[in-house]
């Protein structure tokens, strides 16, 4: 039987996975859940509380490890090493082959590498990382989700049988973007990561999500050489703030498909570029 699989990538460093960084290590397993925070407003003069609105919370995954080691002096290398490697405070980003296509970024809590007993030559390991976000997410982004073939996707991903996702769009009146999420992307309420690069040329543009009703508009004439990015709620153009050029709106994206609509541009190029966020 094969050994499961643990990776792991620190800051800008490349991936690895637990075995091949140390040996000595083989990874257990994990346990997690989804944190729901339910928000209510006491009015003080009816019976009960009215509720608001429901919230992803930041989660604890807590990975089990045992390392074997031959002597006293070599635990204490093991040790010492395994503190180094994860100590180092830079974000983290973790995913195992039961969701290789899936991704989280934290940071470790302290934990304990102590023999399981008196006289064993076995740690049984539990490290909880701090998920901060609530969220497991896609390893890929979508515009380049079809880009990278290995385990850029997998089952229990909300991905639509026998269709080819689109996330660039030229010149066409009318769109549709897919949501593979677990929950709506919306980068105004729950900050949620979701970025528009946009060329156009004529006097302006505005897009329309219909689904949502959710829109954004750019006001001043552009060309093709322009590059206009809608970065969740904000807005640059050549790399330069231009919220003022804008109607202050934003994008949503509901769950599975979105209609949006498409004036005011003789030409454009749009991207949608977000990842896809999961909630196990």
């Amino acid at each position: 039987m094969s050994e499961i699989k643990f990776y792991f990538k620190i800051g800008n460093q490349d991936e690895q996975e637990i075995n091949d960084a140390f040996p000595s290590i083989s990874y257990l397993g994990h346990t997690d859940r989804p944190e729901f925070s339910n928000l209510y407003n006491d009015p003080g003069i009816t019976d009960g509380e009215q509720f608001i609105k429901t919230i992803i919370a930041p989660t604890i995954i807590t990975f089990r490890f045992i390392l074997h080691f031959h002597d006293w002096y070599d635990y204490q290398l093991a040790k010492s090493g395994l503190y180094g490697l994860f100590g180092n405070k830079d974000l983290i980003r973790i995913r195992t082959d039961s969701f290789p296509a899936k991704v989280f970024f934290g940071r470790p809590q302290s934990f304990d590498i102590l023999p399981s007993s008196d006289g064993s030559h076995d740690c049984v390991i539990e490290i909880p990382f701090d998920n901060p976000s609530g969220y497991k997410q896609s390893i890929m982004r979508s515009d380049a989700l079809y880009e990278y073939s290995e385990n850029a996707w997998q089952l229990g991903m909300n991905l639509p049988n026998g269709q080819d996702l689109k996330y660039t769009f030229n010149n066409v009146p009318s769109i549709r973007v897919y949501n593979a999420s677990d929950v709506d992307i919306d980068p105004y309420f729950s900050k949620h990561d979701l970025r528009l690069l946009l060329n156009f040329t004529g006097p302006n543009i505005r897009l329309v999500n219909q689904t949502n009703g959710t829109e954004w508009a750019y006001n001043e004439a552009q060309t093709m050489a322009d590059s206009i990015i809608l970065d969740g709620i904000d807005t640059t153009l050549n790399g330069q703030s231009a919220n003022l050029n804008t109607d202050f709106g934003y994008m949503k994206l509901d769950k599975g498909w979105n209609t949006i609509v498409v004036t005011g541009a003789t030409q454009y190029q749009l991207t949608f570029s977000f990842p896809f966020l999961y909630l196990g």
